[in-house]
């Protein structure tokens, strides 16, 4: 289970991209803009993918992503649905663990 405590605070997620892995499932939390140009909206982008690459080099068909309310509940949100993920399919992430 990824807690709050395995994820560095809002405040580092306002500066750079948080990266880690879970029991074959990697994970990165990210700030991002969606739409338009007058019409910009900042989130918080939670992506998941299998182990062993990293997201560059993953297949983009191996790769899950939602988007969250830039702030403090939406990190929290962003987590709930990491674990969500992870519980969902366990077994996916557990027979990549360390493949290539």
């Amino acid at each position: 289970m990824i807690g709050e405590n395995d994820i560095l605070s809002f405040n580092y997620l306002k500066k750079q991209a948080f990266y880690g892995s879970h029991a074959g499932m990697r994970y990165c939390l990210r700030r991002a803009e969606r739409g338009e140009d007058d019409q910009k909206k900042t989130v918080l982008e939670a992506v998941v993918w299998p182990e062993p690459l990293n997201l560059a080099h993953t297949a983009p068909e191996l790769i899950e992503q939602e988007d969250f309310s830039f702030s403090t509940e939406g990190r929290e949100e962003a987590i709930a649905w990491l674990n969500g993920r992870y519980e969902a399919e366990a077994d996916r992430w557990e027979s990549r663990k360390g493949k290539l």
